[in-house]
Parts: C-alpha cells; structure tokens; sequence
C-alpha cells in the first residue's frame, strides 16, 4: 500500500511539471503541438515567438527604369524627326545648348547646318522665338570679301521662310562634343577672330568638336618645352 501511494505522489508531481511546462509555453503564445526549431520563423531563439514571419521586400526598381521608354522618344527625336512650325511644343522639350541643327527648304531644295543657343533664363522654358540658330553665309553683293560671314537667326523666323528642322550632331559618336558654355565661347572666338568656314558644316563642327583657344595654346606650350628640353639635351656643360 505504502509502494502504491508513493507510485500515485510520484506520477502526480509528473502532471504538475508537465502542466507547468504547458503553461509558461502558453504564456509565450506558443502552441502545445511541438516546438519550433532554431530555423524555423518566429522561434523563440529567432526573436519573439508567434510572431508573424518577416515580409520580404520587393526586388529594388531599377533607378532610370520608369523613364526609359520616355528616354529612348526623346533620343529617336533627336535623331531623325524632321520639325516644322506645328510642331514647336515638342522641339523646344528636346532641343538644347550646343546642338548642331539641320534646316531644309521643302519647296527651293536648301540646306545648311548651324549650332543652336537657347537665349532664354533657365527658370524660363524655351520658345522658337528665343532659340537662335547661329550659320554662316556669303555677304550680300555690295560686299567685296567673299568670306563667309557668321549670322544668326531666330528660330521663329526660320519657320515662317518655310524651313524645317532638325537635330543633327554630327559626330557625336566620334567625337567627344564640347560642353553648352564652351560651344557658345567658340561661336564668339569665331565671330571675333574673323575664322575662314568653308561651309556651315565646316563651321557647326568647329563649334561644337574644334579646337578651343585654351587648346590651342596649351599645344604651344607643350611644343615650346619640347624644343628647349632637345635645346638643353644638345647644351654643353661649362664646368
């Protein structure tokens, strides 16, 4: 008798602890089927237990990707389309600084190239009133040189003598293209200094791809210390 009630005490204690094992599981919001492993979300060794798993966040948007199909119209604008008066809206949206432009006559056949300046404040969006083409042409009959002269004209202007135009930058996949402020810097070196244009493409090039002042200058002084480094190479010593 004595054996049995210690049997029945012993397996009674056994209850309690697993009761009490039960419990404090209970208390941390796990449930009685088994426990999580280390590896699994939501453990208690992976954080807080029952707690919901982790989101995993979208893959990253590719920084450009919304705009590239606006990107790669603009381009083919740039490239191949041809603009009239109608049309001044969207070429004031692509033109810009700098750019070599081709105009063409419909009705005559002409056609010539020049570099376009945009005359306006950049708080200001461009009209073809304020985009000057800058060219050059002969002088009229009375003068007596016969050096093409470099002139501009506005946009708005060219438009209503019935020109169209478009963008053309030459070389620019041969070429590295000056920056905005240095192209308009060679327009004012060439009107200056009076440069000789064989025609508007010689001189749209000039503009935008030529040889700047600075340039020039730098190439002086290299071949300068060029020759005084052989001057002083072929010296013989005095002492």
């Amino acid at each position: 008798g004595w054996f049995r009630a210690k049997n029945t005490q012993k397996h009674t204690l056994e209850k309690v602890k697993v009761m009490g094992t039960m419990i404090r599981r209970n208390s941390l919001n796990i449930s009685f089927g088994k426990w999580r492993t280390s590896s699994s979300p939501g453990s208690v060794e992976n954080g807080t237990a029952g707690a919901a798993p982790q989101q995993v966040p979208p893959p990253p948007v590719r920084k450009g990707s919304a705009s590239f199909g606006s990107s790669v119209a603009i381009q083919k604008l740039r490239e191949s389309k041809w603009f009239d008066a109608g049309e001044e809206r969207i070429f004031c949206a692509v033109i810009e600084d700098g750019f070599l432009v081709e105009l063409r006559h419909p009705v005559t056949g002409e056609s010539w190239y020049g570099v376009a300046a945009i005359e306006a404040k950049k708080s200001m969006k461009p009209t073809a009133a304020n985009i000057k083409i800058y060219s050059v042409k002969l002088p009229d009959s009375t003068s007596s040189t016969k050096r093409l002269k470099i002139y501009n004209s506005s946009l708005d202007q060219l438009w209503a003598q019935g020109y169209r135009i478009r963008i053309n930058n030459l070389c620019d996949k041969a070429k590295k293209a000056h920056s905005a402020k240095d192209i308009l810097a060679q327009i004012k070196y060439a009107t200056k200094s009076k440069m000789a244009f064989h025609n508007s493409q010689h001189f749209a090039e000039f503009c935008r791809y030529g040889d700047r002042p600075q340039d020039n200058r730098k190439r002086q002084v290299s071949v300068l210390l060029r020759r005084l480094e052989k001057a002083l190479d072929g010296a013989q010593p005095y002492f």
